[in-house]
C-alpha cells in the first residue's frame, strides 16, 4: 500500500492566535498555529498541497493536522475551517468555553463585537436617513412643512457630527497636497 505524503511538522509558522479556555474560574491559553502550505519535496504539478495546523495548550491534548487542498490557498482555507470547527469541540470536551479578546465568539473568522456595534450603528443611521428621505420626498403628501424642517435639521445634525468626528488624519502628509 502506498503511503500518501503529508508533512509531520508545522514548518514555517505563518499565523498564530492565542485564546483562552475558561473552565469555571480557571483560564489556560490555547495556541493555534498555521504552517506555510507545502507540497511533498518531489511533487508534480497535480499533487496536493498541505497546510499544517497545530492546536496546543496545557489544559488540552496537543493536536496536529496536515490539511490537504488542491492548491495552497484551498489548503489554507480548509485548515482555517477545521480550526474553526475544532476549537468549540475542544472547549466542550474540556467542559469549558473559549474566550478571545475578552469575549466569547468564534475564534477563527469571528466577527468582533465592536464590528457588530458598528454595523448596528450604521443600520440605525440608514434607518434615520430613510425616514428623513420619506418626509423630504417632494411627492410625499404625508409630511407637513414642520416635519420637513425637522427632518432637514436632523440630517444637518447627523452631517455635522459625522464631519466633526470624521476619519483620523493620515500620518505623514497632512497638508492634503500631493508630494511632488
Amino acid at each position: 500500500m502506498t503511503r500518501i505524503w503529508r508533512p509531520d511538522t508545522l514548518g514555517e509558522v505563518i499565523a498564530h492566535r492565542s485564546c483562552q479556555l475558561v473552565q469555571g474560574k480557571r483560564k489556560s491559553n490555547i495556541h493555534l498555529r498555521l504552517g506555510k502550505p507545502v507540497q511533498e519535496p518531489a511533487a508534480t504539478r497535480n499533487d496536493p498541497w498541505h497546510c499544517p495546523l497545530s492546536i496546543s495548550g496545557r489544559a488540552i491534548p496537543d493536536e496536529f493536522f496536515a490539511v490537504a487542498g488542491i492548491d495552497s490557498f484551498q489548503a489554507l482555507i480548509l485548515a482555517l475551517s477545521l480550526a474553526s470547527d475544532r476549537i468549540p469541540t475542544i472547549a466542550e470536551k474540556a467542559r469549558g468555553r473559549i474566550v478571545w479578546l475578552d469575549e466569547e465568539e468564534r475564534v477563527i473568522l469571528g466577527r468582533h463585537v465592536l464590528s457588530g456595534a458598528a454595523e448596528d450603528a450604521l443600520y440605525a443611521m440608514v434607518a434615520r436617513f430613510s425616514r428623513a428621505a420619506a418626509i423630504l420626498d417632494p411627492g410625499s403628501t404625508a409630511s407637513s412643512s414642520r416635519q420637513r424642517d425637522r427632518a432637514v435639521n436632523a440630517l444637518k445634525a447627523v452631517a455635522r457630527n459625522t464631519v466633526k468626528r470624521g476619519p483620523k488624519a493620515p500620518r505623514g502628509n497632512t497638508t492634503g497636497r500631493r508630494k511632488g
